[in-house]
């Protein structure tokens, strides 16, 4: 159990920090970059271009957290034979947690990019997509 879920961090954070690194590649340096939007889908804030990376850094640093979290609770649980008996669920909400944050990483760079005007006019579906599926 603990293994699968290891491996379903690694690489739920490998395509985070690969959208990190995407979006660092594909900004330019003086752009404003779109930090929050309203509930209408405005962006409202923006940031500096270095400082708008290192929000994002905020998703690969979660699910680093949130790793460390699921690896040492079937330590630390002083019920584990109740935890063990739910390791289908357990794992499931790992895989899960994991698969959401690198949609959303993927979803937030692909609007980011689109936002600064240097994304191509496919990246809108994609990312409706993206968002839609960490929905679920």
């Amino acid at each position: 159990m603990i293994r699968t879920g290891l491996i379903a961090s690694a690489a739920g954070m490998a395509v985070a920090i690969g959208a990190l690194l995407w979006l660092n590649a594909v900004l330019p340096q003086d752009v404003q970059v779109p930090v929050h939007w309203g509930f209408d889908g405005v962006a409202d804030r923006f940031a500096p271009r270095d400082e708008a990376l290192t929000l994002f850094v905020l998703i690969p640093g979660a699910a680093l957290l949130l790793t460390l979290l699921f690896y040492l609770l079937p330590r630390i649980e002083p019920l584990r034979e109740n935890l063990m008996r739910g390791q289908r669920a357990y794992l499931t909400a790992w895989i899960g947690v994991q698969a959401m944050l690198a949609l959303i990483a993927v979803g937030l760079a692909l609007v980011t990019v689109r936002s600064t005007g240097a994304a191509s006019p496919h990246v809108d579906l994609l990312v409706r997509v993206i968002i839609a599926g960490a929905g679920v």
